[in-house]
């Protein structure tokens, strides 16, 4: 992998959504909030950038680390009172494109798709109700 970033498309900001804006010339770390009026621009001047889903993204939604390679990163969640099932994430690159693959009781494949970014993880995740 060779870039850690990628510019997004304006389309792809919601409420809460991380990303990075340089302020004199150095990165800081934001929120999308209703009230952010100069996103385009911002944009427009690549001032705005966003972090490739990593290791930690996905670690710091309960998933432990079963084992990595040249191939891929494997993670697991075991079952809690909330999640009732055993699921399994894979995280592959395409480039600098991570793809990930989630799997549920080692049958069910719910997603094999590109997820770019924490917040698209998050969204998956919430959305298959995990």
């Amino acid at each position: 992998m060779k870039n850690s970033h990628y510019t997004p498309s304006y389309d792809s900001f919601h409420e809460g959504f991380n990303f990075q804006k340089l302020e004199d010339g150095k990165w800081e770390n934001y929120f999308a909030e209703f009230n952010n009026v100069n996103l385009k621009e911002d944009l427009e001047n690549n001032n705005i950038r966003v972090e490739y889903l990593k290791v930690d993204d996905i670690l710091n939604q309960g998933f432990k680390l079963k084992s990595e390679s040249k191939n891929g990163t494997e993670f697991y969640r075991i079952p809690d009172l909330r999640n009732k099932d055993d699921v399994f994430l894979y995280m592959t690159h395409v480039g600098d494109e991570p793809f990930v693959s989630i799997v549920k009781n080692g049958q069910s494949l719910l997603v094999d798709m590109n997820i770019k970014n924490c917040n698209e993880l998050e969204f998956v995740l919430n959305r298959l109700n995990l």
